[in-house]
């Protein structure tokens, strides 16, 4: 196939990996797959990355050193890379090419949890931070804390999507990972459908993956406008203009991050309490409502974050009043 796309961004090829060389890397991410994820199947990984198309190439400093190239079907990575024992961005792209899910005519259909549709993607987001997620379980990252966009958060990467990762934290504290998990890379409906389950509507599924995109939409405006921050040849009014945009941009992340960890923690608190006597012991609820405090993040001067405090002293007033002795 011809390396358009690749040649219109820049990207001057070198070689193309030997099937000998995707075969050993087949095997490796399978291992690490299949010791993480058992229900993943060991032989399709190895066979799909054994038949990818990987090539190295010089790329332009302004983009990452892995790139998966949808429109080629193909992987491009730097010179530098190691590729026995790949890092997180070379990980994280395999990851997107492992999930590519094609039409019978060869458009893509969907990456996972990101559907591309005619006039729009949806659930970018969400992809991107699972993908992450897989990426970090594999190479056994712990969750760290830290400062994002104001909120004081746990994430499992401090540099890579950290607040989506944390939604992403709370979101596989509440479901079985392998409904994500499969559902990233088996085209499979399962993290949805438990999704909507939980919160008795498809509506809030559709909220979910509409305010993660929102979320990351603002972030690259953030960061973009700290690269033109840098820029000294800027007046005062454009300095505050785009300081401005900025604080809009942040405020909307904070907004949406609030909207849908209160979303995640009314519908838990709900689903606990009525699988009191079937799925869980009554006993079981007040120490569930604890443990989820070391997932959520944290900004009590935001009005939004407020409704966590609410929430637990609502759920466990109505806990006491039906079960407490």
């Amino acid at each position: 196939m011809k390396h358009i796309v690749v040649e219109d961004l820049g990207f001057k090829i070198i070689r193309k990996l030997s099937e000998i060389e995707t075969h050993n890397l087949g095997i490796y991410i399978a291992d690490k797959l299949t010791s993480k994820f058992t229900y993943l199947q060991y032989d399709v990984i190895v066979e799909r990355l054994t038949n990818c198309s990987i090539y190295v190439a010089k790329i332009p400093e302004r983009y990452s050193s892995a790139n998966y190239i949808y429109q080629n079907f193909s992987i491009y990575i730097s010179e530098n890379t190691n590729i026995e024992v790949p890092d997180i961005y070379f990980l994280h792209e395999i990851m997107h090419y492992l999930q590519d899910s094609r039409h019978r005519n060869g458009d893509l259909h969907k990456m996972g949890l990101c559907e591309f549709r005619t006039l729009k993607v949806s659930g970018l987001a969400l992809n991107e931070a699972a993908i992450q997620y897989v990426v970090s379980r594999i190479n056994d990252e712990k969750t760290e804390e830290m400062n994002c966009f104001g909120i004081k958060l746990n994430t499992y990467n401090k540099t890579y999507y950290p607040i989506l990762s944390n939604l992403l934290l709370q979101i596989n504290h509440i479901f079985d990972e392998s409904y994500l998990i499969k559902s990233l890379f088996r085209n499979d409906p399962s993290f949805k459908n438990a999704f909507c389950e939980l919160c008795h509507n498809d509506f809030a599924y559709k909220a979910l993956k509409e305010n993660l995109d929102i979320m990351l939409g603002c972030r690259d405006v953030v960061i973009d406008n700290s690269i033109k921050l840098k820029n000294n040849t800027l007046n005062n009014k454009e300095i505050d203009t785009i300081k401005k945009i900025s604080q809009k941009s942040v405020d909307r992340i904070q907004k949406s991050f609030f909207y849908i960890q209160n979303l995640l923690i009314k519908h838990y608190f709900q689903a606990m309490l009525r699988n009191i006597g079937y799925r869980m012991d009554a006993e079981e609820f007040p120490l569930r409502v604890k443990e989820y405090e070391k997932y959520i993040g944290a900004l009590p001067t935001h009005p939004e974050y407020c409704k966590y405090l609410k929430y637990s002293e609502y759920y466990l007033k109505i806990w006491n009043k039906r079960y407490s002795k």
